[in-house]
């Protein structure tokens, strides 16, 4: 028989933790709260490398922001690398008022890729809010299968 986690205020919602202990994969919802504010997909830069070849490079906020989604999704659910089709929510709160949606849902995306599934192209279903006016500042996702 196999525990189920106990809910933390953080990092998991309840349903996140419905099928807690089921096998990897399962059809269950995989839900992070992330504190503070999200960053938008930056403009990809180009420069010169030390041997003058030309080089495109992501900036460096971007990468930070990426790697913190990563990591908090992570720390609250492993790695599930889900296969198949998936449904994503995002939910953007205390946000930059100038910042497009569409950038800050690519930046949650790529931050995903090889964590929460292979590849963000296995997203068929999306939905996104942003409420700059709304505190705490946080970013709200949740990943689920998608059945077909």
């Amino acid at each position: 028989m196999t525990e189920r986690r106990q809910p933390t205020t953080e990092k998991r919602s309840v349903a996140a933790l419905e099928g807690a202990g089921e096998p990897k994969g399962a059809r269950r919802a995989y839900s992070v709260v992330i504190k503070g504010v999200a960053r938008a997909k930056g403009r990809p830069r180009s420069g010169r490398d030390r041997n003058g070849r030309h080089q495109t490079y992501t900036p460096a906020t971007t990468k930070a922001w990426e790697e913190t989604v990563g990591w908090e999704f992570v720390s609250a659910h492993g790695r599930p690398r889900l296969e198949g089709y998936l449904a994503v929510e995002i939910g953007f709160y205390g946000t930059t008022p100038v910042a497009d949606i569409d950038n800050l849902v690519k930046a949650v995306l790529d931050g995903l890729n090889e964590i929460a599934w292979v590849d963000d192209h296995q997203v068929v279903e999306l939905h996104a809010v942003k409420r700059p006016w709304v505190r705490p500042a946080r970013t709200e996702i949740t990943v689920r299968p998608v059945a077909v």
